[in-house]
């Protein structure tokens, strides 16, 4: 099963980075960031996790799509289904279809 990770933050506050100005709460990926500057980021409290994981699956979201089992708040899409998952309780939890 193919996983691609999905680094999301979001702004605590507005600040200035890589050229780009960021708002509080806006949405950042921090793709492009040296471990360093993501280090500063996050260590300046510009940055809060916005989620704990994401992946992308083709099928029901699973633990198997993970390295190690995900804490609850762990975020996946089945792009087959097109549904958002939760892991919440142990156990994975689907919204309706978004289409």
């Amino acid at each position: 099963m193919a996983v691609t990770p999905l680094p999301a933050f979001i702004a605590t506050r507005a600040f200035r980075s890589h050229g780009s100005t960021f708002a509080k709460g806006d949405v950042v990926s921090t793709s492009g960031y040296s471990d360093s500057e993501y280090a500063r980021l996050v260590s300046q409290g510009l940055l809060s996790p916005l989620m704990s994981a994401s992946v992308l699956v083709a099928g029901a979201v699973s633990d198997s799509a993970f390295s190690a089992a995900p804490p609850n708040g762990t975020m996946g899409y089945d792009t087959t289904n097109h549904k958002i998952y939760v892991r919440d309780g142990g156990s994975w939890k689907a919204t309706a279809a978004l289409t």
